[in-house]
């Protein structure tokens, strides 16, 4: 009779554990899942006319304009840039037209500078560009475009 006591509450310690850890398991897959469909409500795309990006030669700065095609908003602070596979000196933007949040919809205007770029009018480039939202449901995602264009002197 003890043996038989003692088995029953050894397997009944070892099922609370069981289901506390299986309860964890499927609260963290339940968190996974959730920020994976937020993720595909976010979005951003480089805008304008690409075969008419303005650059400025003299100063080395290359005019882009992105909009958020997102539902949520994203991070005005945290982003970077490639052009043709190199990081430009500088990158500063503007929102449009808010001015402070990039909201659905919103553009973002961005000049990147860089006075080693020896680019003449007409030329293709490639802009990659990575950034990420502000926090949506407490997780931070991030949102890249890429795109060639043709640059066009001012």
């Amino acid at each position: 009779m003890i043996m038989l006591v003692t088995g029953l509450l050894i397997s009944g310690s070892a099922s609370v554990i069981l289901i506390a850890e299986w309860s964890d398991m499927v609260r963290v897959a339940a968190l996974h899942e959730r920020s994976q469909s937020d993720k595909y409500e976010l979005g951003v795309a480089i805008s304008g006319d690409h075969a008419m990006v303005a650059y400025d030669a003299t100063a080395g700065e290359i005019t882009l304009f992105l909009v958020n095609t997102g539902e949520h908003e994203l991070n005005t602070t945290n982003y970077e840039f490639l052009v043709d596979g190199e990081a430009p000196v500088s990158a500063s933007g503007t929102i449009l037209p808010s001015g402070t949040d990039w909201l659905p919809g919103y553009l973002a205007e961005v000049v990147l500078t860089d006075t080693n770029w020896n680019y003449n009018d007409g030329d293709d480039v490639s802009v990659f560009f990575v950034g990420t939202s502000e926090p949506v449901n407490g997780i931070v995602h991030s949102v890249t475009t890429n795109a060639e264009v043709r640059l066009n002197v001012v």
